[in-house]
């Protein structure tokens, strides 16, 4: 694969549609037949579109993990140790974190993890926080927080950690690194944790 190939292989990779809704868990809220086999019909219909799109990231990975592991070698011949390291870093991480994210509830329904619920954003800013539900005081909202992580971020590590206010709303930021060192930083909305 060509320098350019492979780079516009990594840029792209990330745009590819996350389609992760899944049906409620949960026996059916609805009475009419109509309406819970419109549902049944959903469920389905979703988890196909889940199959289809697993099997895409999988075939997307293999490819990027190939490439990869070609640049690899063509590093090491040329005794580029800095570069090397930094492309087995990403193969390791690729082989190690989860294909896709943690699938949540069913479109509008929080995410249920444990004793806590979780709806929102995906804690990208302030405005996508996410939201903590079932956290009555400042110690189930770092529960809470260390469970959402758990799952959406597997293997990345909480670095520094600031409450914030503003709009009458309380948050928590939270930075979290990569093992290959990548950083980002998470918005949780504990409103809700102190009785707001």
């Amino acid at each position: 694969m060509k320098r350019g190939a492979l780079f516009n292989f990594v840029v792209l990779l990330p745009l590819v549609p996350l389609v992760m809704l899944v049906a409620a868990e949960s026996a059916s809220t609805f009475t009419s037949k109509q309406a819970k086999d419109a549902e049944k019909a959903y469920a389905k219909a979703m988890d196909r579109i889940n199959a289809e799109y697993e099997t895409k990231v999988k075939k997307a990975r293999a490819d990027y993990t190939k490439a990869l592991e070609s640049a690899l070698k063509v590093m090491k011949q040329r005794k580029d140790s800095a570069e090397a390291d930094r492309i087995a870093k990403a193969i390791e991480d690729l082989k190690r974190e989860p294909l896709t994210p943690a699938k949540g509830g069913p479109a509008g329904q929080p995410e249920k993890i444990g004793d806590y619920t979780f709806s929102g954003g995906d804690g990208s800013s302030r405005e996508q926080a996410v939201v903590i539900g079932g956290a009555e005081d400042s110690v189930g909202a770092v529960a809470a927080e260390s469970a959402w992580l758990k799952r959406h971020y597997p293997n990345w590590t909480k670095g520094a950690q600031a409450l914030l206010g503003g709009d009458g709303k309380k948050y928590d930021r939270i930075a979290i690194r990569s093992p290959s060192g990548e950083e980002k930083t998470i918005y949780f909305d504990i409103t809700t944790c102190f009785g707001g």
